[in-house]
This record gives C-alpha cells, sequence and structure tokens, in this order.
C-alpha cells in the first residue's frame, strides 16, 4: 500500500512506485489537488482583465500539471482515485469553462477555442515535459507562449520567447 511520505502533497508521492497505491490517499491527495486548481480558476475569474485571467490560469495549471504526473494523469486522464477526483474535475471543468468564455466575450481568445482544447493542450504539454524534463527542464515555457500566442484571437506582435528552442542533441534526447 502506498504512503504519503511526511510533508507529501503530490500525486505521484501517493502512487509510489507501480499502479497498487492506496484508492482512498489518492482520492484525498487528488481531491486536495483540484480543489487548489478550483481556487486558481476562481482567482483567475476574479483578474479585471479576461485575458490575463485566462493566462495566469493557463499558466498555473501547466506548471502544476508539470510538476505533478500523478495530479496530470488523474484529473487530466481520469486515471486512479476515479470516483472522488471525477467530482473535483466536474467543478473545475465549469471554471475553466468560465475563464474560456469571459476571454472570448472579451475579444481577446479565439472564438473557436473549445473548453476541451484547454485539458488537451494540457496533456500535449505534459508529455513534453516528461520527456524533456532531464534534458531542458525550462523548455515547456517556450511552447507555453507560443500555445498563448496562437490562442490570442489578436495581437499586435509575437510574445518574446522565454527560452530557447532546442538544439539537435536536446531535441534526439527527448524524442529517444
Amino acid at each position: 500500500m502506498a504512503r504519503l511520505r511526511e510533508g507529501s502533497t503530490t500525486g505521484a508521492d501517493v502512487l509510489g512506485e507501480g499502479p497498487a497505491g492506496d484508492p482512498l490517499a489518492v482520492e484525498a491527495v487528488f481531491e486536495d489537488a483540484a480543489e487548489h486548481l478550483n481556487s486558481l480558476a476562481e482567482q483567475a475569474l476574479a483578474h479585471e482583465d479576461p485575458w490575463e485571467g485566462f493566462t495566469q490560469f493557463f499558466l498555473a495549471t501547466a506548471e502544476r500539471f508539470a510538476e505533478d504526473r500523478g495530479l496530470r494523469e488523474a484529473v487530466l486522464q481520469g486515471m486512479h482515485g476515479k470516483i472522488r477526483v471525477a467530482a473535483a474535475r466536474d467543478r473545475l471543468i465549469p471554471a475553466a469553462g468560465a475563464l474560456i468564455a469571459r476571454a472570448q466575450h472579451a475579444g481577446q481568445l479565439r472564438g473557436d477555442f473549445e473548453s476541451t482544447d484547454l485539458p488537451l493542450i494540457q496533456l500535449m504539454l505534459g508529455a513534453f515535459t516528461e520527456h524533456s524534463q532531464t534534458v531542458a527542464p525550462d523548455a515547456r515555457r517556450r511552447y507555453l507562449v507560443l500555445f498563448l500566442d496562437g490562442m490570442r484571437d489578436h495581437r499586435d506582435r509575437p510574445t518574446p520567447l522565454p527560452h530557447p528552442a532546442l538544439d539537435e542533441g536536446e531535441f534526439d534526447q527527448t524524442v529517444a
């Protein structure tokens, strides 16, 4: 049975070495983490500027999912501790939808961006992060900006990228 390490708050800590973690412990940790994500959505909705609120939520959740593979799997893929995690996820989806609708209504987020796009983008970023973590741990920030620029309805110029592209050696290591 997997146990939480002292002071641990991540899903990966609960899952232990394999998929046979304690289901109740898994659910409790993921429910807490999903509630934190809901709190991030509420903070983003309170932001005066709809685009800045959306961006704040997108970046904060991307960082959280990048740091915690177990959380990413539970919230985005419905793995581990299904009942309580599903309930927490069901509360997160409308909050994320409200952020999307608000930014679209303000003309800042592409009108064809759908609520299902957000978790799929997070999955892509998570997969990249997992593969590039030992090669270029901060490279995901480059792709966060590229995704955000692509989601924006309009902009005066491209946003400067915070990280260089992977060089050929880093690329080879990442996709190997």
